[in-house]
């Protein structure tokens, strides 16, 4: 993942290649600005996660993106789904093992998101 050619700082635009579930090759480009955690696929979510890790933000970057990569083995990356209960879910199961602080790490990084979508969506009005 890179920064596309088009991107601009009101519209963060992510370039995005590797291969899907099924080993075929794939191209996108995320404008990121319109990345709703609650309908996204992995490679937006990724493509998100990247940006606010590379912009600094600290809850993003402390957390591993373990819940992003442990989808690779079984969800397309073009296949749009609600990483907000997903995210929910993980962290709910790390809690049920005693992990709470990792588990408030990751919802952490969920209301990153959550956020950026907000707060984008509330400029472009």
């Amino acid at each position: 993942m890179k920064y596309d050619e088009s991107s601009t700082d009101d519209d963060p635009v992510m370039y995005v290649e590797g291969k899907d579930i099924h080993g075929k090759s794939f191209t996108q480009k995320i404008h990121l600005n319109d990345v709703n955690a609650e309908n996204a696929t992995p490679a937006e979510m990724t493509a998100l996660r990247v940006h606010l890790a590379q912009q600094g933000d600290k809850p993003v970057k402390a957390g591993s993106g373990i819940p992003l990569m442990a989808l690779g083995s079984h969800q397309d990356v073009n296949t749009a789904m609600d990483f907000k209960q997903y995210y929910e879910n993980w962290a709910s199961n790390l809690e049920k093992a005693g992990l709470k602080q990792n588990a408030g790490i990751y919802m952490s990084e969920l209301e990153r998101y959550l956020f950026y979508h907000r707060t984008k969506k509330e400029l472009v009005k």
